[in-house]
């Protein structure tokens, strides 16, 4: 059975974009952003922008009340959808974990450092790897680790390391200034992924350029 494919936000911009003869620098130019920002945007590697955004994207390409109103929906919707998310790191009374014996046995291993670095949880829908998880925020708190989290929607349209800008994005905008000048130390190279860093006086613009394809 077929199904039909996910409108999202940065599809529609993309759309609305060419269809109104304007590149990415055009428009980026016409809402004072950064070219990267509207790369960002209709790659999906990011949330929907803030509503203002929205206004300020649907009055430069000129987008018809009722294109205005699509590009409005799909934005809410995806919002939504993110906030509806269950997030690991939310402070809860967790039930004991049961039968779970060699999992957290190996869990605790891997956070004493045994092993590779990457532990991967894999397994069918409801077998309880949230729980487990869970389990492993709350062990590796309580062991002094820096803790992120991250996740994606199936059939979200969002690119495959989106998780990770999630997870880069909350623990940048949860840090202290002092924390986030150190934590950005030598890390220009992350305004590729989070086009707003440029616009703090915490780190500079690349140096180099890539071409549209790489970027």
């Amino acid at each position: 059975m077929s199904t039909l494919p996910v409108v999202t936000f940065g599809a529609l911009l993309r759309r609305a974009r060419l269809a109104a003869g304007l590149s990415q620098e055009g428009l980026a130019e016409r809402v004072h952003l950064s070219r990267e920002a509207i790369s960002t945007l209709e790659r999906g590697t990011r949330r929907a922008p803030r509503q203002e955004t929205i206004d300020l994207l649907a009055d430069a390409l000129g987008l018809a009340p009722t294109e205005r109103a699509r590009l409005q929906q799909v934005a809410r919707g995806q919002m939504a959808a993110a906030a509806s998310v269950p997030h690991l790191l939310e402070a809860r009374e967790l039930l004991p974990l049961a039968g779970r014996g060699p999992e957290v046995a190996h869990l605790e291993r891997h956070l004493a450092g045994e092993g590779p670095p990457l532990l991967l949880f894999a397994g069918e829908p409801g077998i309880g790897k949230s729980r487990l998880l869970q389990e492993a925020v709350q062990q590796a708190s309580a062991q002094g680790w820096t803790v992120l989290e991250g996740g994606c929607h199936r059939r979200s349209g969002q690119e495959p390391f989106a998780l990770l800008l999630t997870a880069l994005e909350s623990a940048l905008r949860q840090a202290a200034p002092a924390a986030l000048r150190a934590h950005l130390d030598g890390c220009a190279w992350l305004v590729r992924l989070l086009p707003e860093l440029a616009e703090t006086t915490l780190v500079p613009a690349p140096s180099w350029t890539l071409s549209p394809e790489q970027e």
